[in-house]
């Protein structure tokens, strides 16, 4: 059996992707959408259990926990933590539009759909800021391979956490950045 969801580690990044989250309307439902899930799951989705979700269920996953919400000086990032995430990748908008509404249906009443976002691959895997995967990465052949196997082993041992920023990008047109203020991203 596998320690971690094939999705995970889709290479290359998929073209087209639909994020999914959902709260919980019906506890006493949860167990009989859950096992509807796990017969919609394949390679092309990624499954994410939120804290709410595994509270409701009286079990404990070392380490979960709701992302806090961090506010300051110009910035106000709200926590939106939510029981359930689904992130299908696929290649046809239309086809994931269609598996949505499947997961979405075969979860009712468990679970209420609350956000959807699009999501898409630019280039080979980069972000609109032109860094892959949203990173400043070094140049690849600085990358050792011993390294990347490493890290793909303690992939496979601990439980994934993930976290999936929801910021929205204001350009005036690909790639635009505004003159007048410091960061391109306001």
């Amino acid at each position: 059996m596998s320690q971690y969801q094939p999705g995970i580690l889709a290479a290359p990044v998929p073209l087209q992707a639909r994020h999914l989250f959902f709260a919980i309307e019906a506890i006493d439902a949860v167990p009989a959408a859950l096992d509807a899930l796990v017969q919609l799951a394949d390679s092309a989705v990624v499954v994410g259990l939120g804290e709410p979700l595994v509270k409701a269920l009286g079990a404990r996953v070392e380490g979960l926990r709701s992302f806090p919400p961090i506010s300051g000086p110009g910035a106000n990032n709200p926590a939106t933590q939510q029981a359930l995430w689904c992130w299908l990748h696929g290649e046809d908008r239309g086809e994931l539009l269609l598996r949505s509404r499947a997961f979405e249906k075969a979860l009712a009443p468990a679970f209420r759909l609350v956000q959807m976002t699009e999501g898409f691959r630019y280039k080979t895997g980069f972000d609109l800021t032109d860094y892959e995967d949203g990173t400043e990465n070094p140049p690849r052949r600085r990358r050792s391979r011993s390294r990347r196997r490493r890290q793909r082993r303690q992939l496979c041992r601990d439980p994934a956490m993930a976290a999936r920023p929801g910021w929205f990008r204001r350009l005036a047109g690909p790639g635009a950045r505004p003159h007048h203020r410091a960061s391109p991203w306001r």
